[in-house]
């Protein structure tokens, strides 16, 4: 007999008698000890086995279950599901188990199978606020930017109301820089980040997947120059301020300034440009042209660069990474749905107040 299974959150050592896992523990090594005490016994510790296999089964019953959540989160209505028996050898289960577990999620009204013979078993109807529910996932979370930009708190509304449509709570996360939010996704964080179609692309197979482009002038309006007004921008000598968690500042300014040499690049976080223009610690920098307005200072002025237009820095675009499985139909609905971008222009135009 192997006692390591005597260990539970309740145990039976006699009848009426229940007593926590580590006094039963020593009651149990106790009676291997006593040899009448065992033979006395044996029906109440016969009985005990025999429970704990059913708490295995049903675990095991629960794990398949939240296992099917998850996959069925994956098709359409219409669609046919796997056979029986691949997705039992998928899940290292029986063909009864998934069966039962099959038929839970059909009690459960999460979704509705119907049998084609030999065409195999295909989706009638698919819950899937339910599904999401039943699989034990809480929060879907989202890396974005700092939320500087008009542009970004539309988004994060948009979104907000767009899951809330869906059934699905979403956790927002604000992030300075392409980087960090890539990082977030990359450690498991959040399961998606908002960056710049530039920065999606740049990343692009290094273990991250673009699932959804707003299209241009979603991310940023324009990106352009500002500078110090006495500053020549093709002068070699001059300072140009770069983020370096920017991948996008980055690429945009070896666009811009492809004559000057690295060594000039100044470390300086996007959000402290303006002051660090103002205060004489650089000469230039590139920066979305959104949000200067008018609080450029009389010493600075802004310039649009020509070589920036038509380029996938104005473009939204969630990315996740390429090994996840929890972007399901129904999150991919959330975030192409018009729900999306009707509250973003709402935000935008001062109709609706940001909410994130």
């Amino acid at each position: 007999m192997n006692s390591s299974k005597i260990t539970a959150s309740r145990t039976l050592i006699t009848p009426g008698y229940l007593c926590p896992p580590d006094l039963a523990n020593k009651a149990f090594s106790s009676c291997l000890n006593n040899r009448n005490y065992l033979i006395d016994n044996i029906q109440n510790i016969e009985y005990y086995l025999r429970m704990v296999d059913k708490e295995s089964l049903m675990s095991r019953l629960g794990v398949v279950t939240v296992s099917l959540c998850k996959m069925l989160a994956l098709q359409h209505v219409g669609e046919r599901i796997a056979p029986v028996a691949e997705i039992a050898k998928d899940l290292s289960c029986g063909a009864g188990t998934v069966k039962t577990a099959l038929a839970l999620l059909e009690d459960a009204e999460v979704i509705r199978l119907r049998s084609r013979g030999h065409l195999g078993t295909y989706i009638e109807m698919i819950d899937y606020a339910g599904l999401w529910d039943l699989s034990g996932e809480k929060l879907f979370s989202i890396a974005m930017p700092l939320p500087y930009s008009r542009r970004y708190e539309a988004l994060a509304t948009g979104l907000q109301h767009s899951f809330r449509e869906q059934g699905i709570p979403l956790s927002v996360s604000f992030q300075r820089g392409a980087t960090f939010r890539f990082q977030a996704v990359r450690e498991g964080r959040s399961d998606l980040a908002l960056v710049s179609g530039l920065a999606a692309d740049h990343e692009q197979g290094q273990g991250f997947k673009s699932i959804h482009d707003f299209g241009p002038e979603t991310y940023v309006g324009s990106h352009g120059i500002i500078r110090r007004r006495e500053i020549a921008l093709d002068s070699p000598d001059i300072r140009l301020g770069v983020d370096s968690l920017s991948i996008d500042q980055i690429a945009m300014t070896r666009l811009a300034f492809p004559g000057i040499d690295e060594k000039h690049y100044v470390e300086c976080s996007y959000t402290q440009v303006l002051k660090a223009l103002e205060a004489g610690h650089i000469d230039a920098t590139v920066w979305n042209l959104d949000e200067i307005g008018e609080t450029l200072p009389s010493s600075v002025e802004s310039v649009e660069v020509d070589s920036f237009k038509n380029t996938r820095n104005t473009h939204a675009v969630l990315v996740c990474s390429e090994s996840d499985n929890r972007v399901s139909v129904a999150i991919h609905d959330a975030i192409a749905s018009d729900t999306v971008t009707k509250v973003a222009s709402e935000v935008l135009s001062g109709e609706r107040l940001p909410e994130y």
